[in-house]
This record gives C-alpha cells, sequence and structure tokens, in this order.
C-alpha cells in the first residue's frame, strides 16, 4: 500500500500500476490507516516529548506501538501508547497523570458505544483499568476514537517488568510486544 495523501491510499499492481483500493476490505482499509495516523513509519523508536506552547502542559509518551487484536467478529487494529502529562497548576505546582491511550478506527463509534473496559494481565495478574474518557469524531475513512485508561507509576512499571502482557477491551484481546513493554518500562523509569 502507497499512501497518496492524508485520506487517500492506493494499492500498486504487480505490474507498477497504481489501483485505487482494489482487494482490500474496508476493515483492513482503517487498519492501514491506524499505522499512518500513528505516525509509525516517521516516529523514531522510544520516549518522545511535547511541551505546550502555552505552558499549560508537557508530556513524555511512547513510540507508538501497533496492536492487532482478536475476537470472534474479527481483527482490530489499535494504537497503543502510555505517556505521562504533567499539567502546571495556577498555583505553580503541577499534577502528574499517567495514562496508556488506544486510537481506533472503525466503522460507526465500536468503542465508544460499548463499555470499552480494559484488564491488563501481566504475568497472568489482571490489572482492570475500567472504562475510557475519551474523544470521537467522524473522518472520511470511518469512526476515529480516542480512549486514555488512567494508571499509576506502580502499575506501569509492573506491566513494563512482566514476562507476558496480554490486553484485554471488552471481548478483543491481544498479547503486548515485547518492544512495546519495553517502552512502558522506559516510561516508568524516566519518570518515576
Amino acid at each position: 500500500m502507497v499512501g497518496v495523501s492524508e485520506f487517500q491510499s492506493d494499492i500498486r499492481r504487480p505490474s507498477g500500476n497504481y489501483a485505487p483500493g482494489v482487494g482490500l476490505s474496508a476493515r483492513n482499509k482503517m487498519n492501514a490507516w491506524v499505522s499512518v495516523f500513528a505516525r509509525a513509519g516517521k516516529e523514531s523508536y522510544g520516549l518522545q516529548t511535547y511541551s505546550d506552547p502555552q505552558k499549560r502542559f508537557s508530556a513524555v509518551y511512547t513510540s507508538a506501538a501497533l496492536i492487532d487484536f482478536d475476537s470472534a467478529a474479527g481483527k482490530e487494529r489499535l494504537e497503543c501508547r502510555a505517556m505521562l502529562i504533567s499539567v502546571n497548576l495556577t498555583n505553580g505546582g503541577h499534577q502528574n497523570i499517567y495514562l496508556i491511550g488506544f486510537q481506533g478506527i472503525s466503522e460507526d463509534y465500536r468503542f465508544s458505544r460499548a463499555r470499552s473496559r480494559l484488564t491488563i494481565y501481566a504475568d497472568k495478574q489482571a490489572i482492570a483499568l475500567g472504562s475510557p474518557v475519551g474523544f470521537r469524531r467522524q473522518g472520511s475513512l470511518g469512526a476515529q476514537e480516542l480512549m486514555f485508561y488512567k494508571v499509576n507509576w506502580a502499575t506501569l512499571k509492573k506491566i513494563g517488568a512482566a514476562k507476558n502482557v496480554e490486553i484485554r477491551i471488552d471481548k478483543l484481546n491481544a498479547p503486548l510486544s515485547n518492544e512495546s513493554r519495553e517502552l512502558f518500562k522506559q516510561l516508568a523509569e524516566a519518570t518515576g
């Protein structure tokens, strides 16, 4: 697949010619765009930083992990990141908030219409993170959804230190790769 613009893609035929969207299901097209929106091809691996120009907050976050979830209804690709948001308070102090965030593209607000409860199994120990706070918008590709689950530093460290991690959002489940667990560990070590 070759990206043409922010909202368009083409398939390269073996002959070298292009055919718009030939052979891909709507779900596969959406999954492919998750990678594009995550900037997975351009972003360097590791921890990233951001400072709000208006100095309201700063962030340290992991590079994108693309996670393929399985369920009886099929596969769903989500972008996943762990992050620390440090909010500057009016009294001169700051408040730190750790989050695990997911971004998905679906046909019709798949996650925000469900409860989308997140449970992480770190070495078979269940960590229930509950329902998300999120944002959604309808785009030309479908419904884009961002979901944020609040965690604490100790939970982030536990996920990073585990040998096997499985993520479950309702009936969807997927393993967290070694590289992604390493990113969670790096964030915990850098901000603890």
